[in-house]
């Protein structure tokens, strides 16, 4: 490629000038390599951008549900004296009807 365009230069310019010449033949030569592979591959890119642009346009996932709060107690005692006449007491975190009122000193463990 080098030795075509040096050729030109000579013919045209002579020793004189042949440097600018050759540098504006290879610029020439760069640019039509440039338009020729985008008229050959732009149809290609196109198909490829629009298809990563539709990708980047989906709505996102719905968030996962949230979690159902816990069911109320199966059993609800007003004071300490119904929970001694259920003979339930004393009365422990975690066991139906518990609630921290039961629990003067917080311990964990109520109506005792």
């Amino acid at each position: 490629m080098k030795a075509v365009t040096r050729a030109v230069a000579m013919r045209l310019l002579g020793e004189r000038g042949a440097t600018g010449v050759e540098y504006g033949l290879m610029l020439a030569l760069i640019a039509m390599a440039i338009f020729g592979t985008v008229y050959l591959l732009g149809p290609n890119l196109d198909a490829a951008f629009d298809g990563l642009a539709d990708g980047l346009r989906a709505p996102a996932p719905a968030p996962p549900p949230a979690p159902e709060p816990p069911a109320p107690p199966s059993v609800y005692y007003e004071d300490c004296d119904e929970v001694r006449a259920a003979g339930a007491d004393p009365i422990r975190v975690g066991d139906p009807g518990y609630r921290p009122e039961f629990d003067h000193d917080g311990d964990g463990v109520g109506c005792e």
